[in-house]
């Protein structure tokens, strides 16, 4: 029980929860002080990432499919065959079309 009592009072004492602290001996084993710092941590967790967003000022965001148009090329594959219709393992420096 120290232990996690310990851990608690750490937890408060970085979020600085000076008026928790000051009544630790009277509050540290009541068992709504868990829930109360776990609540803490994630609002200010919460908080910082809007701030720190707001403050890069990255505006919003289209998807890809509204900025991209991805049109299909016939003749890739056709380029890439060989006579035959195996595909073609050789370097691009061999081939003639490479230049």
């Amino acid at each position: 029980m120290t232990n996690r009592t310990e851990q608690l009072h750490e937890r408060a004492n970085a979020l600085r929860m000076y008026g928790l602290l000051a009544h630790w001996s009277e509050i540290a084993g009541a068992s709504w002080v868990e829930p109360l710092l776990q609540w803490e941590e994630q609002e200010r967790a919460r908080r910082s990432l809007e701030r720190r967003i707001r403050d890069a000022r990255l505006g919003n965001f289209k998807p890809l499919t509204d900025c991209v148009t991805l049109r299909f090329d016939e003749n890739l594959f056709e380029r890439h065959l060989g006579d035959d219709g195996d595909a073609i393992a050789r370097p691009a420096i061999d081939r003639k079309d490479a230049a």
